[in-house]
């Protein structure tokens, strides 16, 4: 992911959510989870200056403290509340 001027780690995981394509509401669901992960990083002090350097433990560890604040594994949909039957 280097190219020939360095970006900052929350600018290419922002790329990178942005490059995985989907619908608009997916799209900004990745947005918000990768600007946790990288604010999760650097509150943790865990110093890493490109993506290429995430470690499946560092997930890890971002998924187990989402956990431990109650986020589930799946969260329930919103009801819609126009609906026309």
């Amino acid at each position: 992911m280097k190219s020939g001027k360095s970006k900052s780690l929350n600018k290419q995981l922002m790329q990178v959510a942005v490059q995985a394509k989907g619908a608009r509401v997916t799209e900004h669901a990745r947005k918000l989870h990768v600007i946790r992960l990288g604010y999760y990083l650097k509150v943790n002090n865990i110093q890493i200056k490109d993506i290429s350097q995430i470690k499946a433990k560092y997930i890890q560890s971002y998924i187990a403290h989402r956990f431990e604040q109650g986020v589930k594994k799946r969260t329930p949909k919103k009801p819609c509340i126009n609906r026309h039957y």
